[in-house]
């Protein structure tokens, strides 16, 4: 599943970033959910933005939950269908 999410700081910066596959396995093991039932929530979405922003980071992330405060908004730019749940055709 391609997710990209734009997130606005307290401060108004924003920074987009693609939640990639080392993203949902972390997601995963702290949700114990897998990503091919996934319907995601606000706490979802902050733990999926936060653990791309920490990988692609050049400079120390604070905690998750002090994290969390200095984000003012996060949307979703883009979602795709997740390709394991793909349904394969007879044809």
């Amino acid at each position: 599943m391609k997710l990209q999410l734009n997130i606005t700081y307290n401060n108004n910066e924003q920074v987009q970033v693609t939640v990639q596959a080392s993203d949902w396995r972390k997601w995963e093991m702290e949700t114990k959910q897998k990503m091919t039932s996934a319907e995601l929530g606000m706490t979802d979405l902050l733990l999926l933005a936060y653990t791309s922003v920490k990988r692609t980071s050049e400079k120390p992330v604070k905690p998750i939950d002090a994290w969390c405060d200095t984000v003012a908004d996060l949307e979703v730019i883009e979602a795709t269908a997740n390709p394991t749940s793909a349904v394969v055709s007879d044809d």
